[in-house]
């Protein structure tokens, strides 16, 4: 979550520099004054790909350092089976159950932040890895689960897969991958898309086919900065909903791989988890409900 509101607060940033403190266009009164337009748009497309440019290789090296810092920086006192050996031992045993969640291949890490996957490693906070690790010594030492517990430790179960279907769907990523693209696509069509409403042929037309003069070419000037200040808000209003949308869907590709491989106990579990806390995934309650005709 916060690379997540790091990246749209770098977006908005970004925005708000460009359209405030771009370099300002200088106009040549010994020139044409219409092809000084046709030269000011250009100027200004061009600006406009180097703030993308600026922004994607921003965006691409904090992807990089997260990989990075996934893949390679944990450190061995943070695992949790240094610090909770009996949430390990749980999870070891997630790892026979499932073996096509290839837990194996997956480090089991105490949360900084939030419980949520990465690129490569599980992360469970420490209140849910204590409770975990007595619930599960209890089990060892043959003392009976309270209904509650025995739900808590199945519904665990269930977050555990859907972040597991999250790394082997390469869900990180891609949704890194998918927000990016949506961003330089947007931001890159945005003049094009106002050079539509600054024809050339309406230009030609001023004062019946005469050139545009100092005072006409200021004007037009300042009408195409005005529409491109509207489109750069619209563009800012609707990347956040548009960005929940992309992240959404790879979500719903994890809780579908929890929902297929986990068992009728597991997924039952999921409903109370989900509707306890007014969120109800419908990948869950479609596989009840396929699982239900193939009975």
């Amino acid at each position: 979550m916060k690379f997540k509101k790091s990246i749209f607060l770098m977006l908005l940033l970004l925005n708000i520099n460009y359209t405030i403190t771009h370099t300002s266009f200088e106009i040549n009164f010994d020139q044409n004054y219409n092809n000084q337009f046709e030269k000011y748009v250009s100027f200004e497309q061009s600006n406009q790909l180097q703030s993308i440019q600026l922004l994607s290789a921003i965006i691409i090296s904090i992807s990089a350092m997260y990989y990075i810092d996934d893949a390679y920086s944990t450190k061995k006192n943070r695992l949790v089976t240094a610090i909770y050996p009996y949430a390990q031992a749980w999870y070891d045993e997630m790892s026979i159950k499932y073996p096509e969640a290839h837990f194996d291949q997956k480090k089991f890490l105490p949360a900084d932040y939030a419980q949520s996957p990465s690129f490569y490693n599980i992360y469970f906070s420490d209140s849910s890895l204590i409770n975990i690790n007595n619930l599960y010594k209890k089990k060892l030492e043959n003392q009976n689960l309270t209904d509650n517990e025995q739900l808590f430790m199945v519904q665990n179960e269930f977050l555990l897969l859907y972040q597991a279907g999250y790394i082997e769907q390469n869900c990180a990523f891609n949704y890194r991958i998918a927000a990016l693209t949506f961003f330089i696509a947007t931001s890159s069509l945005m003049i094009p898309f106002l050079r539509c409403f600054h024809p050339q042929s309406d230009i030609d037309n001023i004062h019946k086919h005469k050139s545009l003069n100092f005072i006409e070419l200021q004007n037009e000037i300042l009408q195409f900065q005005s529409n491109y200040y509207i489109l750069c808000l619209a563009q800012l209003i609707f990347t956040f909903p548009a960005y929940q949308c992309i992240i959404k869907h790879y979500v719903n590709i994890a809780y579908n791989f929890a929902c297929t491989h986990c068992d009728k106990d597991c997924l039952d579990a999921a409903i109370l988890l989900f509707e306890n806390n007014k969120i109800n995934p419908q990948a869950i309650k479609d596989e009840i409900a396929r699982r239900k005709q193939n009975q």
